[in-house]
């Protein structure tokens, strides 16, 4: 069964039901979060690898669905190794970082949502 969650670009206050990193409001559990006017978007499976997601802020990035453009991306690794995940993210923030919790942290400090369960 896959496994995903809603995101959303968020620059006010945290909305209930959710979790905040930067600019992202990340629906939690999976659902339940609160009625609000942003636009939401479903995360990729986390089952196939873990999710790193950002914040676009300018409403650029391409979508699947012709002439819209969302304000959240999504990065995905290959498979649930420590090594694809630290490497993705890595490459993402331009740093060497070795292990998962590493690389967990960092991207939370910079403002990315990431499915890596701290170890």
């Amino acid at each position: 069964m896959a496994t995903s969650r809603p995101f959303a670009y968020n620059t006010g206050s945290t909305i209930e039901g959710t979790t905040q990193v930067g600019s992202l409001a990340v629906g939690t559990p999976v659902n339940g979060f609160s009625e609000t006017k942003i636009i939401w978007w479903n995360g990729p499976d986390e089952g196939l690898g873990y999710v790193i997601a950002n914040s676009v802020p300018n409403n650029t990035q391409p979508t699947p669905i012709k002439d819209v453009k969302a304000s959240v991306g999504f990065f995905r690794t290959n498979g649930l190794s420590e090594q694809s995940f630290a490497a993705l993210a890595s490459k993402i923030l331009n740093m060497d970082l070795r292990n998962g919790n590493d690389a967990s942290y960092q991207l939370t400090i910079n403002g990315f949502w990431n499915s890596w369960v701290m170890r």
